[in-house]
């Protein structure tokens, strides 16, 4: 009877976000699809920031990998966040002011506006590409849950997965993301301090996280101080280049409220990423010898009663919703602003018609790429690298006045074909050549190039 509690409470929970999506999208316009029509509040904004940011990949990485070597790895990704929101603090208006002045929806159109639609272009295939990846990789996650939680095949989950985020979010794109955003960062927030408050009642605190073993607690266990200091560096530039990111942006109502959204993120990621360091280590405390990926899983089962497990789950579902309808609006805005808007001249009502077709494609063959390669590691990796060579041209747009279209496009065309190659011959380690050859290309390249883009 317990578990029935707990799936009425997970399908009350979906029936929820799907009627969000279906109300908050009945009389939208491609702006509201888009941007939000620009009116996107401070507080919506940091929900959005945080359910975005804590993915089902942040969650149950940072808590099986505790378990496994301790808080290396979860220390990594909270000071890569604080890095992250500290630079969009600065960074966030900059971006916010260029936006409104030229009325962008997406990151290629600050290609477009800086460099050449040629830039604009490249940057936005290699933007879908990179989240199609990672949208995989949160479908791959909320079928994981779905396979130890109830039983179902991995391919029936992935398919129901699929068939719920992608139905809200083509319907409504940013707006019914930000608004969902909104409900899932509040689940996500009440359960895991919950879990946190009753894990610690009865784990006894320090008493349980004394016992655990010194090499726990050494900041450089998962990978060395390499891995930690690069993953920061890393870490801290991977968000700039991130569409989703210069989406929720655009969508502020000013350039004061993205400062001060990202002031609140960088407050509140603290506590939401050390939480999931505790679960791991009270997971191998008490349930030592299990699976390390069903770490968190076996604790919430036994810290959670009937009722508050059925919320529970539901917090992993949002955690993990959250960054797939991020992903697809990501998706469907730059096929449709970027590609076939330019392709075809048409109406801003066709356009939102397609970009919630788009959503749909877009989603299905994020759907096509879990079954095919259920790998969550490789991918969400392979990802990330895809899109870190902007970085240089970024920078260079807003604050060097010698940097131009032959320096953009040449230094992102060639780091990622020396990604590639380096992805197949020296794998994890491919980030170092590859961003070296971007930064280097798109020095040398403005600096003795007479092409200026102003």
């Amino acid at each position: 009877m317990a578990f029935n509690i707990d799936y009425l409470i997970v399908a009350l929970y979906l029936l929820i976000i799907i009627l969000i999506g279906y109300f908050r999208g009945r009389k939208e316009n491609l702006e509201d699809f888009t941007v939000n029509s620009r009116k996107t509040s401070t507080l919506m904004l940091v929900a959005s920031h945080i359910s975005t940011a804590f993915g089902i990949g942040s969650l149950l990485g940072v808590a099986s990998e505790s378990y496994r070597t301790g808080i290396s790895y979860g220390l990594s990704i909270l000071v890569v966040n604080i890095f992250s929101f500290s630079l969009l603090i600065w960074l966030g208006p900059r971006i916010k002011s260029f936006g409104d002045r030229v009325k962008a929806q997406t990151l290629a159109d600050f290609f477009a506006s800086k460099y050449s639609i040629s830039v604009s272009t490249l940057t936005s295939l290699l933007t879908i590409f990179a989240f199609l990846l990672w949208t995989s990789i949160q479908f791959i996650g909320i079928a994981s849950l779905a396979s130890v939680l109830i039983g179902v095949s991995l391919e029936i989950a992935l398919l129901l997965a699929a068939i719920i985020t992608i139905a809200y979010t083509s319907f409504g794109g940013l707006r019914n993301d930000i608004s969902t955003d909104f409900v899932q960062f509040w689940i996500i927030l009440f359960i895991f301090f919950l879990m946190a408050i009753i894990g610690w009642i009865r784990t006894d605190g320090f008493a349980t996280l004394s016992q655990i073993p010194q090499q726990f607690y050494d900041v450089f266990a998962f990978g060395g101080p390499v891995f930690f200091f690069g993953s920061v560096f890393l870490g801290g530039l991977f968000l700039i280049t991130q569409m989703d990111a210069w989406q929720r942006i655009y969508s502020a109502t000013s350039e004061s409220t993205v400062k001060k959204s990202f002031i609140a993120s960088l407050i509140i990621c603290i506590p939401l990423y050390i939480i999931p360091i505790l679960f791991g280590l009270w997971a191998f405390k008490l349930f030592p010898g299990i699976n390390a990926e069903q770490g968190f899983f076996t604790l919430m089962k036994n810290l959670l009663p009937p009722g508050l497990l059925g919320i529970g789950f539901s917090g992993v579902l949002a955690a993990a919703m959250s960054s797939i309808d991020s992903s697809i609006v990501v998706g469907s805005t730059s096929i449709t602003n970027d590609i076939y808007a330019r392709i075809k001249d048409t109406s801003k009502e066709n356009l939102l018609k397609k970009a919630r077709i788009f959503s749909l494609i877009f989603g299905a063959v994020a759907l096509v790429i879990a079954y095919l390669l259920p790998n969550i590691v490789k991918l969400s990796i392979f990802s990330s690298f895809l899109t870190m060579n902007f970085f240089p041209a970024i920078i260079g747009g807003f604050f060097w006045k010698k940097a131009n279209k032959k320096a953009a496009l040449w230094s992102i065309i060639l780091s990622t074909f020396v990604l590639l190659v380096a992805w197949f011959t020296i794998g994890t380690n491919a980030w170092a050549p590859s961003l070296l050859t971007s930064i280097v290309l798109f020095i040398l390249i403005s600096k003795f190039s007479k092409q200026s883009i102003l």
